[in-house]
């Protein structure tokens, strides 16, 4: 894509970025990348140190357009149909018979309506077809936004086409918008994970946008199929949220159809003003994050004076230096194990203590099955080594203390993770920050040390107890009754917040 010279050349504000980048970071929450395009052209694309143009992203629900955008592909090549029913794709799984099996249909879990009953407090580790076969059917057929109706479209193709969904998608969407295949989350089954799970750059978010945007065509070829960009942005069916409708897995909202994702993971596609707007965050409330988008949204059409450029210059985080402190000889090369009611918690829960936050643990298919343990500390002229275990992976994460951080590449369960962390000392207090740059978590580890252990508290972004407390209606732990529902959320908020007990550990 081309990039226009100012944002005010192609009719976009510099003012309104500026102030919902402000507004964003003031609240506490983090806008990692943002790209607005407009007739064809880069608008604005900017990052918050330490992300960047190449950082492949956490999606979210974002992925389920991906997976509408495979059975566009599916239906154009007539490979199955809007009305192709699901169950006897799936008869190797027991369920209960019932006529409303004929009612769950492709476009049934296109709009989030097979009838069948669904939580998301559903173990993401486990077989979701599985869960949707035995699962009983509701009352009604009204919209319930549902993981396990976009993974039955997932293993549907993967049936059908011999391939999961990201090798179907590679030569048909992703090489011709010159998007490198994505990682993308899969299950034991290897089955791609339709509800969440897929990894994109925010220019990759973009370009896809942009292909809906013109008919399904990039750079004048035609990529994704014309009839399906029209298809996806139909009003399929209310839902939930005021104001906001539902298509073929894009919301439709004000002015927009757009790809949605969990805690601020956007692909807004604005057809009237020949507009994208891609973004990635990290808030605990998406809601709050529309809410400021669209307090400056009439304004962003609207060029006025540039107040962007000087605030970009000096947006993202910044690593901490301070000066080394005599503790470093006392832990060198010592060995820490785990111990205390906090890791009692993790064996009881399934949730272990991890450099990935619970928030984001709870939403991935594998995790790993044991906490931190045997920490190690090396220091150098150039940091900190930190090194430990979390159940077979073996993690080294390598840390600036020169106001430089450092990238380190790990694997748990299976997942890759690249690391930007630092630490400083504060008193006799080791600080030591961990962002994996492909989620959009943070980890703040400080670490107190006595001559027989150590304590570990762990402040994470995004926080547990808020995620749960936003989520709780959603998931069907709360009933959403007025006045009762902010009082049982607020009490699950606090009970999460047992997770955040400080951690101890006994020198060997």
């Amino acid at each position: 894509m081309r990039r226009a010279d100012r944002p005010e050349d192609v009719g976009v504000s510099s003012n309104a970025i500026f102030d919902f980048l402000r507004e964003v970071e003031e609240s506490g929450a983090e806008n990692h990348g943002l790209i607005v395009v407009r007739h064809g052209k880069i608008a604005f694309e900017g990052y918050r140190y330490p992300y960047s143009a190449s950082t492949p992203h956490t999606m979210f629900s974002v992925t389920k357009s991906l997976v509408s955008t495979a059975v566009g592909f599916a239906v154009d090549e007539g490979l199955l149909s809007l009305d192709t029913r699901i169950e006897p794709y799936f008869s190797e799984y027991f369920h209960v018979k019932s006529k409303r099996w004929n009612r769950v249909t492709v476009e049934a879990l296109l709009t989030m309506r097979s009838g069948k009953a669904f939580t998301f407090l559903q173990d993401m580790t486990a077989d979701y077809a599985k869960i949707f076969m035995m699962s009983p059917f509701r009352a009604n057929n009204n919209f319930l936004y549902s993981n396990n109706d976009a993974y039955m479209l997932s293993a549907l193709l993967q049936k059908i086409t011999g391939q999961s969904v990201v090798d179907y998608l590679t030569p048909r969407l992703f090489e011709p918008l010159g998007i490198e295949k994505p990682f993308w989350e899969t299950n034991a089954f290897g089955i791609c994970i339709g509800g969440t799970g897929c990894y994109l750059t925010v220019r990759d978010m973009a370009k896809i946008g942009c292909c809906y945007l013109n008919g399904g065509k990039y750079e004048g070829k035609q990529v994704i199929p014309a009839f399906w960009t029209e298809e996806v942005k139909k009003h399929r069916t209310d839902t939930m949220e005021k104001g906001a409708g539902y298509g073929y897995y894009f919301w439709l909202r004000k002015d927009c159809f757009m790809m949605d994702g969990m805690m601020g993971q956007f692909c807004m596609i604005f057809p009237e003003k020949d507009a994208v707007v891609a973004m990635t965050n990290c808030s605990e409330s998406e809601r709050f994050l529309l809410n400021v988008f669209y307090k400056h949204y009439p304004s962003l059409f609207d060029p006025a004076e540039d107040m962007l450029t000087e605030y970009m210059k000096n947006r993202g985080e910044k690593a901490i230096a301070s000066a080394r402190s005599e503790e470093e000889k006392n832990i060198e090369g010592a060995v820490y194990r785990i111990k205390g009611p906090a890791l009692r918690i993790a064996k009881l829960t399934g949730y272990p203590i991890s450099v990935i936050p619970h928030a984001l643990n709870a939403t991935v298919a594998r995790r790993p099955e044991s906490s931190m343990d045997r920490v190690r500390f090396s220091f150098d002229k150039e940091g900190l080594t930190l090194s430990w275990q979390e159940g077979e992976d073996a993690v080294v994460c390598r840390c600036g203390m020169n106001g430089e951080a450092l990238l380190s590449e790990i694997a748990l369960a299976g997942y890759p993770y690249t690391l930007w962390s630092y630490a400083y000392w504060d008193k006799k207090k080791l600080c030591v920050i961990i962002k994996p740059l492909n989620t959009l978590a943070t980890q703040r580890f400080i670490f107190s040390f006595t001559p027989k252990g150590m304590k570990m508290e762990v402040k994470s972004k995004p926080d547990f107890g808020k995620f749960c407390s936003e989520n709780a209606v959603a998931g069907g732990a709360v009933p959403d009754i007025p006045y009762v529902a902010p009082l049982l959320c607020k009490n699950i908020e606090q009970l999460a917040g047992l997770f955040d007990m400080p951690v101890l550990f006994t020198k060997e």
